[in-house]
């Protein structure tokens, strides 16, 4: 038996329904030294994350005040009433933060932006992986945006990890077509859709669920991104890259803390961004 430990956090205002509402049961269902993922049951907000203070901040995160305890917190626990208690460790909420989501500005040199990405990172991506990503882009640029069910389920769950890498990219390529706005919002909208259609699964019913094609963890925070919400490193690239004043040093700077974010994240991320400079570029130029 654990003796009672826990402390207190600054808790994303994406999961306030769920800490500020009724106690209710929650679940672990992934740990790692940083981060502890929790299933809430919630269809508008999936997961909880307690972060370590050094975590990446994912748009679900509790981000606490000092350390997660150094023994694992498995099994079942409660989120609610301003707190979260899982395995004898309780984290009280104290702060509110909103996560991130970036909005770019009309007129954006999309190609200066793609050539920098292109020319300053590696695409994480197999042969089969980014021909699926070129059927993607030509599927949302499409009248009527074809088949993305069928293409966005050949890249969901593509590559190992919690958060596989084809994952990755299609939360950069939502995050950058939300923050283009009202010029990208009916290729946002479609691929929202194929993409919500597709986490259903794993959400419902979680990683063993036989139509799962990825994780629960990684589902939701794909979840985050259909709402155009992501991490603060993603937020701060496209910010940069649309800001016509930056210099290469910001560019560089910005583009290798997103690289930074987990073992293959980041440059998932990176490559979904530039997927979504191409699809929205290809709406500027056809309006020339």
């Amino acid at each position: 038996m654990h003796r009672a430990t826990g402390g207190s956090g600054a808790a994303s205002t994406a999961v306030h329904a769920v800490l500020a509402g009724p106690a209710r049961a929650v679940e672990v269902v992934a740990s790692t030294p940083a981060a502890v993922y929790l299933r809430t049951g919630d269809p508008a907000a999936p997961a909880l994350c307690l972060a370590a203070p050094t975590a990446v901040r994912v748009p679900c995160a509790v981000v606490l005040a000092e350390a997660l305890p150094d023994r694992p917190l498995v099994g079942g626990g409660q989120a609610g009433l301003g707190r979260v208690a899982v395995a004898g460790f309780t984290v009280r909420v104290t702060r509110w933060w909103r996560p991130a989501t970036p909005r770019l500005p009309a007129g954006l040199d999309h190609g200066r932006a793609t050539a920098w990405l292109a020319g300053h990172t590696t695409d994480p991506l197999d042969a089969a992986g980014r021909a699926t990503l070129g059927d993607l882009v030509g599927e949302l640029t499409a009248p009527g945006h074809g088949d993305l069910a069928a293409v966005v389920g050949r890249l969901l769950g593509r590559g190992p990890g919690l958060t596989p890498v084809g994952d990755d990219v299609l939360a950069g390529l939502l995050v950058t077509l939300s923050a283009a706005g009202a010029p990208a919002a009916a290729m946002f909208t479609a691929l929202t859709a194929a993409v919500r259609a597709a986490i259903a699964p794993p959400l419902a019913a979680g990683d063993g669920a036989a139509a799962a094609r990825t994780t629960f963890v990684s589902a939701a925070l794909l979840w985050h991104a259909t709402n155009g919400e992501c991490v603060p490193e993603l937020a701060e690239l496209l910010r940069c890259l649309a800001d016509p004043t930056a210099r290469e040093p910001a560019w560089r700077a910005a583009t290798d803390r997103v690289l930074g974010v987990g073992h293959s994240s980041g440059a998932g991320l990176a490559r979904g961004v530039r997927a979504g400079f191409a699809a929205a570029g290809s709406l500027a130029g056809a309006s020339r």
